[in-house]
């Protein structure tokens, strides 16, 4: 069973400088109904996915991500430079 939503003044309120604008966020479809269109013509350069009319963000890749993506990518540079 969850919990009651608030709908007082205080869990409605605006947003406070240094926290993200949740006026914005009425601009775009809710989750759940972003459509490829929609999600394409987004002006943004953060690492978006859209998966079943939701959009996630993808995290920034760590250090120990990037050594494993980089293995595989040298055994077949290795492998078509003796080709």
């Amino acid at each position: 069973m969850s919990a009651p939503v608030d709908h007082t003044s205080a869990s409605l309120r605006h947003s406070i400088s240094g926290e993200p604008g949740r006026e914005s966020a009425k601009l775009y479809p809710l989750q759940g109904t972003w459509t490829e269109v929609a999600h394409l013509a987004l002006p943004t350069k953060h690492l978006l996915e859209l998966n079943v009319g939701c959009q996630e963000m993808l995290f920034v890749p760590t250090y120990f991500h990037e050594l494993i993506v980089e293995f595989p990518d040298d055994l077949l540079r290795s492998f078509v430079q003796l080709i």
